[in-house]
């Protein structure tokens, strides 16, 4: 499978993206996103591209913003690599949560890109876009671990988890 992990969170902030890349190589804001770059050995170089979005590339790490005040972080792990590796699981919360702090997100969503794009991209609000993944996905489970099943012959890891800060 070649899902990659991503989050979808609510920035409800006024988007200040000249502090933002500032502070995003600053470890006492940012810690869990200067750790993941280091240990990759990825230059700390930051580039912002503007389309329809706004794209900021630290790294490994992949931050974007829409006009719907909805951030997006593409880490490079594998979503099965999220589901069932604790350190990998340990590394993306932290970056979750710092993002969440600093735009004052009250929740994210963690998905499989095969999903996330969709969402990111459209015009949907924060409670729509959790209205649909329930009835696409089903309720969310209580724990990360509950979206990863394997089964004799398959496995099944289609799913998303809410983080509440």
């Amino acid at each position: 499978m070649g899902d990659i992990c991503t989050i979808l969170f609510q920035v409800n902030i006024n988007l200040d993206l000249d502090s933002f890349r500032d502070k995003l190589v600053n470890k006492d804001f940012f810690p869990g996103a200067v750790t993941i770059n280091t240990l990759e050995n990825q230059i700390s170089q930051i580039t912002t591209s503007f389309e329809d979005t706004i794209e900021i590339r630290y790294g490994s790490l992949v931050y974007k913003f829409n006009q719907n005040n909805m951030g997006f972080i593409r880490i490079n792990r594998g979503w099965i690599d999220f589901l069932t590796f604790p350190p990998t699981t340990e590394i993306t919360r932290e970056i979750c949560l710092e993002a969440m702090e600093y735009f004052k997100s009250k929740e994210a969503i963690y998905l499989s890109d095969m999903y996330s794009f969709d969402y990111f991209y459209s015009k949907l609000s924060w409670s729509d876009l959790k209205k649909s993944l329930a009835r696409r996905l089903g309720p969310p489970p209580q724990s990360i671990g509950e979206i990863y099943k394997e089964y004799e012959e398959h496995i099944e890891a289609a799913g998303y988890f809410i983080e509440i800060r």
